[in-house]
């Protein structure tokens, strides 16, 4: 055994949280050193993310008022048919879907103590729902006050009486992705140029009515979109967008794979310099991801300094705040398991039923013990926070 291996064993063996420690899904080598290493000390070892977690402490009772974050998709309909969405793997029979009104008064129990509230979804654009105000409206009216309420969007449907609507319903922000200027066609077969004359108009009618509707921009970071960034951060400075959400590639299917960047030493040069070339002109860049360390995929990889510093808080808290809705009533602990579970909202079904249901219990109970869902392997958010 190499001798780092060894000594490394030694310290995490000899460490108080011991039995803590043990529940983590270690590397397998050390996995498999310390499993000897503790069995022979009566120590029972987690060694598998499947394994059962009726042992651990955890109060299964969640109230509703614990959820602070809500993504409701209310449509997952999309007027465009961008090349690296997820979106066009999914079955066509779930595609094309309007939320319905009643299901969006279920999740009134929730508004009423949520701080953000997102009308958006992984799948659809929210533009091309036909209840998009109404919902608004049927929010605005139950959440609590200093509730943000967002619009995740394309930003190719917006036009002047939309945009002035939004403003009167005074909504919080809108997130409009753009990956890229000269790479924008080629990735969602739409002009730039359509995408610049909208959201140019939406700078002027916040100017004329003093609107408090914030812009935020998401950029997809890929290879071929890395060369626009910095244009993109001029865009975002010139239209007083003070954020820019940098979200790494997730591909959807292998020949996509090409196209990722983290661990990538010149993509990592790169947003270096736009990080400084943002900052310089007072915009933040928000990373998904710490380009500036060595990141890498979880299961087989975790790092054990990170388990222990770890140990005390659960690996996620999505599951205990967050709930992700789509139109046909499932309701998700992120998107990470869009299509994964599943909990649905009906009309003999209640939120709370949901939340305090087998499946949430149990995903809280596993992150609790430090277990991590295959699900999660390829979170960035996850990732970041253990890197």
């Amino acid at each position: 055994m190499d001798k780092r291996l060894k000594e490394k064993i030694e310290s995490i063996v000899q460490n108080e949280k011991m039995k803590q420690i043990a529940k983590f899904v270690l590397p397998s080598p050390l996995r498999r050193e310390i499993k000897k290493i503790l069995v022979k000390r009566n120590v029972n070892v987690i060694a598998r993310e499947e394994t059962p977690c009726e042992d651990v402490e955890y109060d299964s009772a969640t109230p509703i008022s614990h959820i602070k974050r809500m993504q409701v998709e209310i449509t997952n309909k999309c007027n465009l048919k961008c090349k690296m969405c997820h979106r066009q793997k999914l079955p066509q029979h779930i595609l094309n879907q309007e939320i319905d009104l009643k299901l969006v008064e279920k999740l009134i129990p929730a508004c009423q103590n949520a701080d953000y509230i997102s009308l958006s979804g992984p799948s659809g654009e929210p533009l091309c729902s036909n209840n998009l105000l109404n919902i608004l409206d049927l929010v605005n009216h139950y959440k609590k006050d200093g509730s943000l309420t967002s619009l995740n969007t394309n930003g190719i449907l917006l036009n002047e009486e939309l945009i002035k609507n939004l403003f009167k319903r005074q909504l919080g922000m809108i997130i409009v992705s753009i990956d890229g200027v000269r790479s924008y066609e080629s990735l969602r077969n739409i002009d730039f140029t359509k995408l610049l004359i909208n959201l140019l108009a939406f700078r002027r009618i916040k100017l004329e009515m003093n609107s408090i509707t914030r812009m935020v921009f998401n950029f997809v970071a890929m290879k071929r979109t890395l060369p626009d960034l910095l244009d993109i951060i001029d865009l975002a400075h010139f239209l007083e967008v003070t954020e820019v959400n940098i979200i790494p590639l997730s591909p959807p299917s292998e020949e996509w794979k090409k196209e990722e960047i983290i661990d990538d030493t010149f993509s990592n040069e790169m947003l270096k310099k736009a990080k400084g070339y943002a900052e310089a002109r007072g915009l933040r860049l928000i990373f998904w991801w710490d380009f500036e360390k060595e990141n890498k995929q979880f299961g087989s990889n975790i790092r054990v300094s990170a388990a222990e510093e770890k140990i005390n808080t659960p690996l996620c808290d999505f599951p205990f705040n967050y709930i992700m809705v789509t139109p046909n009533g499932k309701v998700w602990p992120c998107c990470g398991f869009y299509g994964t579970l599943e909990s649905s909202l009906n009309e003999a079904t209640t939120l709370d039923e949901i939340w305090n249901g087998r499946e949430y219990t149990e995903l809280r109970k596993k992150l609790s013990a430090g277990i991590i869902p295959s699900k999660c392997t390829n979170c960035t958010l996850l990732r970041k926070k253990f890197n």
